[in-house]
């Protein structure tokens, strides 16, 4: 099951010098990822956007969810970012494609635990269907100091564990159940080898144990049983929600803060980190829609910008 994985993973150099760094060379300290295609094209260029003014001069990365990048590729160009390629993208892949066979979708999820052997020491992954909110560089100096090997955002162990022996010997030892779709972590904390040492422990009926909700629950699954220093992101920083769920309540812009309003909740009128729609598509259903409408007409205009000055 795992030989040709071993083949992709034994290979450090190659991965190295995909980077552009000799093997060995320093990592950067911070940066941000993402994992995108054509197909999320409007939700990329708003979260592009939305980078430009909460992440201004911190490098950003896209790894590519397949081939489909052509208008991506240009658009990640304009707004000064660049790609992340890797031997460790495939090999992640195709561990994803052991455990579903026949969806793809799920598998492709794999390729964003890339981010663990990138270029940058501490970072942030963020899907595509999330905006910035607040001011970045200060989360990650918190993360740094705190010295965690992951952050998280949301949480939901019903969303990573199936009822039984193995979540409640996990839950009592503090794990949570993290949205994967939106995390902080430290470079390496995570390698693929060690990642499918980890998976090897699970049989042919994991779905009796884990949630079938794509690389979620594996990547959960790895740093409860790998013992990782896992943080909240609203316990570094005050004054921030514990979540950023938009179907919570209203997003509601006040000065340089966006702060959540009408959620009757315990953090209620605290800033948010984040938007994260998840498990909703891009459309008229969109809790808080017009927050998705404004960083993506802006990053429109921001595009028609470039190509015409491309073009003058």
């Amino acid at each position: 099951m795992f030989a040709k994985l071993h083949r992709l993973v034994s290979r450090p150099r190659a991965v190295a010098e995909s980077l552009g760094r000799a093997p060995g060379s320093p990592a950067e300290p911070w940066g941000i990822y993402t994992l995108a295609n054509d197909g999320v094209f409007d939700s990329a260029v708003a979260l592009f956007e939305s980078l430009q003014a909460f992440a201004p001069g911190l490098p950003v990365r896209v790894i590519p969810y397949d081939d489909r990048q052509q208008r991506l590729a240009a658009a990640t160009r304009a707004f000064g970012y660049a790609y992340f390629e890797s031997p460790a993208t495939d090999a992640l892949h195709a561990l994803g494609r052991e455990f579903y066979p026949t969806q793809d979708f799920a598998a492709r999820g794999f390729r964003k635990l890339a981010a663990f052997e990138g270029p940058f020491e501490r970072f942030l992954f963020l899907d595509s269907d999330v905006l910035a909110l607040s001011p970045l560089l200060p989360l990650l100096e918190s993360f740094a100091a705190s010295r965690a090997d992951l952050l998280h955002f949301d949480t939901d162990l019903d969303q990573v564990y199936r009822p039984g022996p193995l979540r409640e010997r996990f839950h009592a030892r503090g794990a949570r159940g993290f949205n994967a779709g939106l995390f902080g972590g430290r470079r390496r904390a995570l390698t693929v080898q060690a990642f499918a040492d980890c998976l090897r422990t699970l049989d042919s009926d994991w779905t009796a144990l884990l949630v079938p909700n794509a690389e979620q629950p594996f990547l959960n699954y790895f740093a409860d049983s790998a013992g990782l220093a896992i943080r909240a992101a609203h316990e570094l920083l005050p004054d921030y929600c514990s979540t950023c769920w938009p179907a919570v309540g209203r997003i509601e812009r006040a000065g340089g803060s966006y702060r959540l309003r009408d959620s009757g909740r315990w953090d209620e009128g605290w800033r948010l980190f984040f938007a994260h729609w998840a498990g909703f598509p891009l459309g008229p259903e969109m809790p808080n829609r017009a927050l998705f409408e404004e960083f993506h007409a802006g990053g429109t205009r921001r595009l028609q910008q470039i190509d015409s000055g491309d073009r003058s």
